[in-house]
């Protein structure tokens, strides 16, 4: 009696001869599926046996993994499908077919066979020892970025489906460039190529460690090190108090470089701020607190439940529906945390760590999402011009600290109502109002006029031409 679905393995052989257990299989009524198109040869004789494959949606270009596969089998039942090796060594669809499977109460048996992988191992004459990752081409491409490290040696099996390839190739591309030497096996031959020549003929793929890249395990590992009893006394005394300066640092270091159109320097400033997420995240993982696997996975499960457009079956009209989704999901997990953290306003939680600015804006959002708003940017304005006045007619140097507070706390209001980040705006105004005044300063040089006596007038004039070009600068680029 068979099981209503049988996988059967068929050997590291690519013309693999098929012993006389499993021609009872074979000569059967039962439907015979195949992975890979060659061999089909086997069964010269069965006209009904089909290759299936793990489709391609057109639209996204993704790999649908192996649900496609699964559920063939699952409305084909009793069936068989011939895969290439061993079917849990080798073969990705496996686990995916025996999950789905066992949902549906379908009987699931698996023939083994002699594994590819410890073959293919041979043929490249590497050793899993140290830190071989190894993945199958289908369940690579269903991954949006590939679930590798470059500085370490990667097999990717089971590339049987030409159509995957391009996938296959742009997915590699995230985190290995196009000349990447790389070797592949065709049929019983091991060969020399580059990512980008990679073609239809190669079935396995080795993927040398890359000098001159880290993966995240090895800068996690730099760290540990650090406060390892052989690492750096300075770094051991450190806590999450006494680091706090820095990360404020970096984050202003790379915010400047930012704005200031830096972006080939920008890669230095985003590490060193992920350098004190990790150190952070050393010291809390040392005392018990978390663990840098926590970090990720709480960011990573809070950016799929706020986006529910993406990762659920919520539909939006635009970014705007979005941006109001996501800060009604963050008002229900800060509602969950009501109980924990007894708070009883809504302006609880207001991060006063954070520049007065970005204060100002937390502040006026959350007041305006319960009503407490202008109904329109002319009143805000109008309110402006009051505060304006209002510092004018201030008698005392606290009433105008007072005042000036006040007329900046409705700017910021300001900038809400027309959906500009005000910090954003000011830090560009800064770096546009450097850049003019260098300008300036080298046309005054250029022609021989001392700023530091010249009158309004020509500071006017020299100041003109400096915003143009800088404009003419700007606009070019």
């Amino acid at each position: 009696m068979f099981a209503d679905i049988t996988i059967i393995g068929l050997g590291r052989t690519f013309s693999p001869k098929l012993d006389h257990n499993l021609w009872k299989y074979i000569n059967s009524d039962l439907n015979i599926y195949f992975k890979w198109s060659q061999h089909r040869k086997i069964l010269p004789h069965s006209d009904s046996a089909q290759c299936i494959s793990p489709s391609i949606d057109s639209f996204t270009g993704l790999a649908n993994g192996y649900h496609t596969i699964a559920q063939t089998l699952l409305e084909n039942t009793p069936c068989i499908f011939f895969v290439p090796g061993d079917p849990l060594v080798d073969e990705g669809s496996t686990i995916v077919v025996q999950q789905i499977a066992d949902e549906a109460g379908v009987a699931v048996d698996i023939i083994h066979n002699d594994d590819l992988l410890s073959h293919i191992l041979k043929r490249f004459g590497i050793s899993p020892a140290h830190g071989l990752q190894v993945i199958d081409s289908t369940m690579l491409c269903s991954y949006n970025h590939p679930p590798l490290e470059p500085d370490r040696p990667a097999i990717i099996t089971g590339l049987y489906d030409p159509h995957i390839l391009p996938i296959l190739k742009q997915r590699l591309y995230a985190i290995y460039t196009p000349p990447t030497k790389i070797r592949g096996i065709v049929e019983n031959d091991v060969i020399s190529t580059t990512l980008n020549d990679l073609d239809e003929t190669v079935h396995q793929i080795f993927i040398p460690p890359q000098a001159n890249t880290t993966g995240f395990t090895t800068f996690q590992d730099t760290i540990a090190h650090l406060y390892a009893p052989d690492g750096c006394p300075w770094d051991k005394e450190q806590t999450h108090y006494s680091l706090r300066q820095y990360l404020l640092e970096e984050t202003y270091e790379a915010l400047a470089t930012i704005d200031g159109g830096q972006e080939e320097d920008l890669a230095d400033e985003l590490g060193d701020i992920l350098l004190q997420i990790l150190l952070h995240a050393q010291i809390a993982s040392q005392t018990g607190t978390f663990r840098m696997a926590d970090v990720i996975h709480k960011v990573n499960h809070k950016m799929i439940r706020r986006h529910p457009h993406v990762f659920g079956d919520v539909s939006v009209s635009g970014a705007d529906e979005v941006w109001d989704n996501w800060q009604d999901i963050k008002a229900q997990e800060k509602a969950g945390k009501e109980e924990k953290y007894t708070e009883t306003s809504i302006l609880d939680g207001i991060k006063f760590a954070m520049p007065a600015l970005a204060q100002t804006l937390e502040i006026s959002q959350k007041a305006g999402k319960i009503g407490f708003e202008w109904e329109n940017i002319e009143d805000v304005l109008d309110k402006l011009i009051e505060e304006a006045r209002e510092i004018i007619s201030a008698k005392t140097e606290r009433e105008v600290e007072s005042e000036i507070g006040d007329f900046l706390f409705s700017f910021v209001n300001i900038a809400r109502k027309l959906r500009i980040d005000p910090e954003s705006a000011l830090r560009s105004t800064n770096v546009r109002f450097v850049r003019r005044f260098k300008e300036m300063e080298k046309i005054a040089r250029q022609e021989r006029i001392n700023l530091h006596k010249t009158d309004i007038d020509t500071w006017q004039v020299l100041w003109k031409q400096a915003k143009k070009i800088v404009s003419d600068l700007e606009k070019k680029t």
